[in-house]
């Protein structure tokens, strides 16, 4: 007699459960009969309900706005979405009323984020999460506009937030402008273009307990190493010594030191903050003169911190091993470390570039130091033995950004086996795809392709590799030819290969620096296609089916 699904054990269902995030048990059981309800409640899957609707279809986000909204949406304390997303899910809003948490991602629409900002669907909010997506200067001095006038200028400010985060994967910070004191923030991420602005947070942030901080560096038209590196040790020193009652401390920091900073200095910097219990930290210092043994000798006495260092050529490094979730690394240090091997357990996002040539082995084994990083980004050099045989793999790496040249892009795709996410070079995408030496052509496993610098030459071939996307962007190099023909050629591309033959694709965005060829785009795909809402925003169209 044939097993049932419904005659499984409880504890096989739990286990079921495990593989599942919340979204997906919910919108896979719920209501299924009452056992399957009795279980969602007594593991409190339908109490303080955390949804992330990023990666989900246009008919499944409807579904579970029309479905199961009505029953657990006074449930939902917390809510992920793109940012492609607010306006349906605005709404449903009265369906949410108890929404706590709110994180938007991929932010590309300065004017959309004003339009959330002067609504009032969610007022509840306390914690609201911002990412900006691939910003120009331009827009971001938009986006710094709109959040001075609703974070950080009183008359317009939205009182309800207490904790604001606003990152993202972009070139440009957020630029302050006549911050006045607000009380209600107490916990803030923000990534910053000028240390000026650093000084009036402090000034007008009375409240804060919690503040992380990332400082862009601006470099001039002569490229000075001095004007490389806006926050100077002088005055970092001053800051950190003010901190007296921070428990923790994370900072990455890179600086320029005519004759280098010692482990005497840095003592004196960190000795006033009697109540600091954990330290993370990473200096890279670049230097003109430098007496190795003295600096050596200087960090004995800050043993307590557990810091190390790595010398090279002009420049060395400053680091604890207990890092935070993103961290920018050159591996020579933690090959060649000595010390006992301790697991970086909080990092999940690893970028890495290295000056020595490394084994294959020896890059798997300090990589299986970071027992829980799901993304690697490669962007500078990297250095590897060719000729090695690869044995071992990292298996809970899923994403890879490759930036650099084919010439190791091979050994990744083996080292890191279970890739769901790349991000990648189109010429070094093509030069792999159309080199005959190379076995690995089966992309099937990629879910999600982000193509930079992109082409049109070659580029239908190159899709037809990845079939089962889920989720494309192609950044396009500017080319400008005859507009006629590459508008025709565009359209085709769009519509009649990606949209029409990727059956999984459910997301899909388009970036060119030509608005002509923008508008024409957007206007065609707009009367040509159902059950999908297409969105201009400036030099891209997003696509969501």
């Amino acid at each position: 007699m044939p097993t049932l699904f419904n005659d499984l054990p409880d504890l096989c269902l739990f286990e079921i459960f495990g593989y599942l995030n919340t979204m997906n048990i919910i919108y896979s059981f719920l209501d299924v009969n009452e056992r399957m309800n009795v279980l969602l409640r007594e593991k409190r899957y339908l109490s303080d309900i955390s949804v992330d609707l990023t990666n989900t279809s246009l008919n499944i986000f409807k579904s579970f706005f029309n479905s199961l909204l009505p029953t657990i949406g006074s449930n939902i304390t917390n809510l992920t979405i793109a940012f492609n997303q607010i306006e349906l899910t605005k709404l449903y809003h009265y369906l949410l009323p108890n929404v706590k948490s709110l994180s938007l991602l991929s932010i590309i629409n300065p004017n959309g984020l004003q339009k959330f900002f002067e609504s009032k669907y969610f007022d509840s909010i306390n914690e609201l999460k911002m990412e900006f997506n691939g910003q120009t200067l331009i827009r971001s001095y938009t986006y710094s506009r709109i959040v001075n006038r609703f974070l950080f200028t009183e008359k317009t400010c939205r009182t309800t937030f207490e904790k604001c985060t606003l990152w993202g994967s972009c070139p440009y910070g957020i630029c302050l402008q006549n911050v006045q004191q607000t009380l209600n923030i107490k916990q803030l991420t923000i990534q910053l273009n000028l240390l000026i602005d650093l000084l009036l947070l402090f000034d007008n942030l009375p409240c804060i307990e919690q503040f992380n901080v990332k400082l862009y560096r601006i470099h001039d038209s002569n490229d000075n190493i001095n004007a490389r590196h806006i926050l100077d040790y002088t005055l970092l020193d001053k800051i950190l010594r003010n901190l007296l009652s921070v428990q923790k401390l994370s900072l990455t920091y890179l600086t320029y030191e005519k004759n280098g900073i010692d482990g005497i200095r840095l003592h004196d910097t960190l000795s006033p903050l009697l109540n600091l219990n954990e330290l993370s930290l990473l200096m890279t210092i670049t230097y003109f003169t430098l007496v190795e043994n003295h600096l050596l000798l200087s960090l004995k006495i800050l043993e307590r911190y557990n810091i190390h260092c790595w010398l090279d050529k002009n420049e060395y490094i400053l680091y604890t091993k207990r890092f935070n979730h993103t961290l920018s690394l050159i591996l020579d240090p933690l090959i060649n470390d000595q010390i006992k091997t301790v697991h970086y357990s909080s990092v999940k996002i690893l970028e890495l570039s290295n000056r020595q040539r490394f084994s294959h082995s020896s890059l798997v084994k300090c990589l299986h130091q970071f027992p829980n990083l799901t993304s690697i980004k490669l962007q500078n050099i990297i250095n590897l033995s060719e000729k090695e045989t690869i044995k071992y793999t990292v298996d809970n790496v899923l994403s890879l950004a490759y930036y650099i040249n084919v010439k190791y892009f091979q050994q990744f795709l083996f080292i890191l086996p279970y890739l769901t996410t790349l991000k990648i070079n189109y010429t070094c995408l093509q030069k792999y795809l159309t080199n005959s030496k190379y076995i690995f052509n089966n992309f099937n496993h990629i879910y999600h392709l982000k193509i930079i610098k992109c082409e049109y030459t070659n580029l239908n071939e190159i899709l037809t590799y990845f079939s089962m996307l889920n989720t494309l962007s192609l950044q396009m190099s500017f080319y400008r030819k005859d507009y006629h023909t590459q508008k025709c050629l565009y359209f085709e591309l769009i519509h009649s290969t990606i949209l029409t033959r990727m059956k999984n694709l459910y997301y899909f965005e388009f970036i060119y620096d030509w608005e002509d060829l923008i508008q024409y785009l957007y206007s065609k795909l707009s009367s040509s296609t159902d059950n999908q809402i297409i969105q201009l925003h400036g030099d891209m169209i997003t696509i969501w089916k």
